[in-house]
C-alpha cells in the first residue's frame, strides 16, 4: 500500500449522491441489509473515482479492470449509516478487497497511512511491513494484509507481471501499479 491523496469531490456530488442519501437517511436513520437496496447512490461516482484515482485500487495499489470497480466505505454503511454518503468515506477499491474488508475497523487507511510502511519482496512479490516500525504499527499492517488478503499468490502473481511486463518503463508501472514502481525506486531496482 502507498498513501492515497483524497480526491476532490466532483461538482454534482451532491445533487448525485449527498441529498438523495440525506433524504434517505431522514426516512430510515440506521438501514440494515436490504433497506440498502436501491440506495447506492455512491454507484453513481465510481466513473468519476476512477478518473480521479486513475483505475487504482487504494487498498492493493493495482488497477482496477473497468468492469471491476466498487467504492468501499471506510467506515462501514452499519457502522455510521450518515458516512454512507460522505466523499471522504469513499475509497475506490477492488471488488474482492472490498468484500474482504467488510466492517472490520482494523484495516489501515490509504489516507493516512505514513510513508515506506509496506515492503515489497521482489524475490517473492509478498509484501510486509517496514521492519524500522515500531511493534504496534508492524501488527497494524500484518491484519490489514490479513484481512485483505493482499499477500496471497493472486495478488503477489499481478504485482509480478505488472513488473515483468513494465520493469523497462516505469512510467507505465506506475499507472498500472505505483507500490511496485516506487518500492523499484526505493530499492534502487532498475
Amino acid at each position: 500500500m502507498i498513501t492515497v491523496e483524497l480526491q476532490p469531490e466532483p461538482d454534482d456530488f451532491d445533487s448525485l449522491v449527498k441529498k438523495p442519501g440525506q433524504d434517505f437517511l431522514s426516512k430510515v436513520p440506521r438501514p440494515r441489509g436490504k433497506q440498502w437496496k436501491n440506495k447506492d447512490f455512491w454507484c453513481d461516482v465510481i466513473p468519476y473515482m476512477m478518473e480521479a484515482y486513475n483505475s487504482i485500487c487504494a487498498y492493493s495499489s493495482l488497477w482496477i479492470k473497468p468492469d471491476q470497480p466498487t467504492i468501499d466505505h471506510y467506515i462501514s454503511r452499519d457502522e455510521d449509516p450518515k458516512q454512507a454518503y460522505e466523499w471522504e468515506n469513499f475509497r475506490l477499491a477492488r471488488w474482492r478487497i472490498n468484500t474482504s474488508k467488510r466492517n472490520h475497523k482494523d484495516v489501515l487507511d490509504p489516507f493516512i497511512i505514513g510513508e515506506n510502511w509496506f515492503e515489497l519482496d521482489f524475490t517473492t512479490f509478498g509484501i510486509k511491513p517496514n521492519p524500522k516500525l515500531d511493534e504496534n504499527e508492524r501488527n497494524a499492517i500484518w491484519k490489514t494484509i490479513e484481512l485483505l488478503k493482499l499477500d496471497n499468490k493472486d495478488y503477489r502473481d499481478a504485482r509480478a507481471e505488472w513488473f515483468d511486463a513494465f520493469r523497462n518503463d516505469i512510467s507505465k508501472l506506475e499507472k498500472k501499479a505505483p507500490f511496485v514502481a516506487y518500492e523499484m525506486k526505493r530499492q534502487g531496482i532498475n
